[in-house]
C-alpha cells in the first residue's frame, strides 16, 4: 500500500490523538493511592492535585486534534456536529492555551471558563471518541480497500 498524502496527513494528526489518548489512559491511575494515611479530606484533596494537570493535559492535547482537524479541513459528520458549539470550541481553545503557555496567574479564567461550563466534560469525551471512530474508519477503510482491488 503506498501512502498518499492523505495517509500521510492522516497519520501526523492520529500521532497528536495518540498522544492524548496516553494522556486520558492515565486519569484513573492518577487518583488511585495505596497505602494512603493521610485523613480522608486530605487524601480527596491530593487525589484533585494529582488528577487536575493529567486532565489539563488531556483537554488541550485534544484540542490539537481538533486545530489540525479544521486546518486539514477534514469532515466527518460526527464531529462537525460537535464542533458546531463554538462556545465550548472557543473555551477549548483557551484552556489549550492556558495550559501550554506560560501564565502568570496558575489559576487563569482560559482554564476556569472551560471547567465551569456545562457539560464540557462530557462533549469533549463525545469529540475524543468521535475521532477514534474517525480515524478507526479511515485507516481500516483504506486498510481493507487493499485486498478488494
Amino acid at each position: 500500500m503506498e501512502l498518499t498524502e492523505k495517509h500521510k496527513l492522516l497519520g501526523a494528526l492520529h500521532q497528536h490523538w495518540l498522544a492524548a489518548d496516553s494522556i486520558r489512559v492515565r486519569i484513573p491511575m492518577a487518583v488511585k493511592t495505596e497505602n494512603n494515611k493521610l485523613p480522608e479530606g486530605q487524601l480527596a484533596l491530593a487525589q484533585l492535585a494529582s488528577l487536575f494537570p493529567v486532565l489539563k493535559v488531556f483537554y488541550a492535547l485534544t484540542y490539537v486534534v481538533i486545530e489540525g482537524y479544521e486546518v486539514e479541513k477534514l469532515s466527518d459528520k460526527t464531529i462537525d456536529a460537535l464542533l458546531k458549539d463554538a462556545d465550548k470550541l472557543q473555551m477549548l481553545r483557551k484552556f489549550r492555551n492556558g495550559t501550554f503557555h506560560y501564565q502568570k496567574d496558575p489559576l487563569t479564567i482560559k482554564v476556569w471558563a472551560f471547567l465551569l461550563e456545562d457539560d464540557t466534560e462530557k462533549w469533549l469525551k463525545e469529540i475524543h471518541f468521535a475521532f477514534k471512530a474517525f480515524f478507526e474508519e479511515q485507516f481500516v477503510g483504506d486498510f481493507m480497500s487493499e485486498f478488494a482491488e
